[in-house]
Order: structure tokens, then sequence, then C-alpha cells
């Protein structure tokens, strides 16, 4: 799953992924993202760190609750505090 607020970005992820055999699904809505989130559906999820309305570690605790063994990658295009990584 790969979660950005730019269209863009999705759709670059999503195709040079899914040119690999990956299957991708994308979204630019942090809670339409979550509401298709299912435990054990997905080997990794990609997340923008700064989404409007949800940001990336917040989208991310709630999909713990759902997937506890869930794996993630942050990604970011701003410098960001890294204290926030600790709390993970």
């Amino acid at each position: 799953m790969v979660v950005d607020d730019e269209p863009d970005i999705t759709l670059a992820l999503r195709l040079g992924l899914e040119s690999q055999g990956f299957q991708v699904d994308a979204f630019n809505d942090p809670t339409e993202a979550l509401s298709n989130f299912r435990s054990d559906l997905y080997d990794l999820l990609l997340l923008d760190i700064k989404i409007p309305s949800m940001n990336g570690y917040e989208l991310y605790d709630e999909m713990k609750k759902i997937d506890d063994k869930v794996k993630i990658c942050f990604l970011t295009a701003f410098e960001t505090c890294y204290d926030e990584f600790k709390r993970l």
C-alpha cells in the first residue's frame, strides 16, 4: 500500500512497483487508506509522513492496531524531527 497526498507521487510509486510485478493499492487520502486496510493483506506500507488530516505516524498507529506485524517505510520530502521515530 502506498499513501501520499500528492497524486503524482502515488502514481509514480504505483507504476514503478507494478512494473516489477508488485500489486499496489495507492491512496491520496489517509482515512480512505485506513478504511481499506486489512490484516495480512499488505506486505509493506509506504506512508508519507506529512499528510493533511492524519500524518503518516498517526496512520501507522491506527494500522498497527489492525495488523501488528505489518512492515512500514516512511517517505518524506521534508526535513523531519527524528524524535518521532523513537516512539515507534
